[in-house]
């Protein structure tokens, strides 16, 4: 019987083949539509390492000599955000408070330089991210430490530095080629973007573990964390509220503090939830996943119209080669088999070329990139694993329908109509 189906597959050869070019472009479009689904929803799962639930974004303003109200004689904004920290802190709906300027999460705008490392001679000229934080960052976005420090351990040791050290994500040192170098090693070494050591050193105090920038990055960055200095523009204000807060109580936060927290001439005005923050930073990549997912429903509609329409053509010209198998004592089953059997071996023969284009995109590096690699063998064959189901799937609904009609036809009927 298989003899006898691969040479009819064979004699149908015109419209066999154009069926394995169509179901071959559409596998390789499919894949890539899968790939970059599978990627976005592994980022999305993967740890992000902060947790912004609870966290709100202070908006405020600085008054200027024109300004009315503008006191000349004011304190310094460093010592006035000083002074708005500790009257943060001391609310009764506030757990933690932080100034942070660049590289924190959802909000963009991250400063980056190469750095050296006395600890590492490869270590030259690494690009890494460096963010300006007060104590209060860590126990704000509750980042932890490589040995489970909870954030409020973190806050304490960081504000215990002096204005020269700093804590690092533990993916820096990774980025070195000096073999056999653990996480001790790096202890106290110096980093600065002068090759020299003469500018911009700072030692290595501690290590937290790496957080990414939004849920949908596909990496984690590679950061540095210095003593806040920058009390100019671009400066952060953060609050994580308390658990358990009512909607009411969160509305009432924003009103107690809107307008009536001021201190010298910086003036707190609103409040925004990291929800909103979030929605509005992770649009355009939902966006982008909502498009590649229509993208992929239109593609498996043609595909299985496709299929659908051939094998319904199909199985109309052979009612009579189907009515004499069954004459001859095969069974519906036994029919319907033989012509599922044809469409998958069509698509089996139709994917082999789709997978080598496939390995062809990943090794050209056109697809998404996911943990610093296009493509990675279980990544691969996972995708292809996939697409092959799904195009299977269309295959034996696309073919099941017609052959499910030409099932209820009887021999003789179809005989007399030949």
């Amino acid at each position: 019987m298989n003899k006898n189906l691969l040479q009819q597959i064979w004699n149908e050869r015109r419209i066999n083949l154009s069926l394995v070019i169509e179901l071959m472009l559409a596998s390789i479009v499919l894949w890539y539509i899968v790939d970059t689904m599978l990627v976005y929803q592994r980022a999305y799962n993967q740890s992000p390492g902060f947790d912004t639930d609870n966290c709100y974004a202070i908006s405020y303003r600085e008054l200027m000599p024109a300004n009315k109200g503008y006191l000349a004689d004011a304190v310094s904004k460093k010592d006035a955000f000083s002074v708005l920290l500790k009257r943060l802190e001391h609310h009764p709906a506030v757990e933690a408070v932080c100034l942070s300027s660049f590289g924190i999460p959802y909000r963009g705008g991250q400063a980056s330089n190469n750095f050296f490392c006395s600890a590492d001679s490869s270590f030259q000229g690494i690009p890494l991210l460096f963010t300006q934080v007060t104590p209060g960052f860590f126990s704000v976005f509750r980042i932890q430490g490589t040995n489970n420090e909870t954030g409020e351990t973190l806050s304490h040791a960081f504000a215990q530095l002096a204005s020269d050290e700093m804590f690092a994500s533990d993916n820096v040192i990774t980025l070195g080629q000096e073999k056999g170098k653990d996480k001790q090693a790096y202890m106290n070494a110096s980093f600065s973007y002068d090759p020299l050591f003469e500018n911009g050193v700072r030692k290595l105090h501690g290590f937290v573990n790496p957080i990414k920038l939004a849920h949908y990055n596909k990496d984690h960055a590679a950061q540095l964390f210095y003593q806040f200095t920058n009390y100019g523009v671009g400066a952060d204000l953060t609050v994580r509220l308390k658990d358990g807060l009512s909607k009411d109580q969160i509305n009432q936060f924003g009103k107690d503090i809107s307008g009536k927290y001021r201190a010298g001439n910086v003036i707190l005005t609103e409040i925004q939830s990291y929800d909103i923050i979030s929605a509005v930073y992770n649009a355009p990549t939902v966006a982008l996943i909502r498009n590649y997912t229509f993208g992929g429903g239109f593609i498996v509609l043609c595909i299985f119209s496709c299929v659908l329409g051939i094998f319904w053509y199909k199985t109309q010209c052979r009612q009579a080669e189907i009515a004499l198998h069954k004459i001859v004592g095969a069974s519906s089953a036994h029919v319907c088999k033989r012509l599922l059997s044809e469409g998958v071996i069509i698509l089996t023969v139709a994917t082999i070329p789709a997978i080598v284009v496939d390995y062809m995109i990943g090794r050209w590096e056109l697809t998404e990139v996911f943990n610093g690699q296009y493509i990675t063998p279980l990544r691969f064959a996972a995708t292809v694993g996939i697409t092959y189901l799904l195009m299977l799937v269309m295959i034996v609904v696309g073919i099941g329908i017609p052959a499910w009609r030409a099932m209820q036809i009887e021999p003789a009927e179809a005989l007399h109509e030949e």
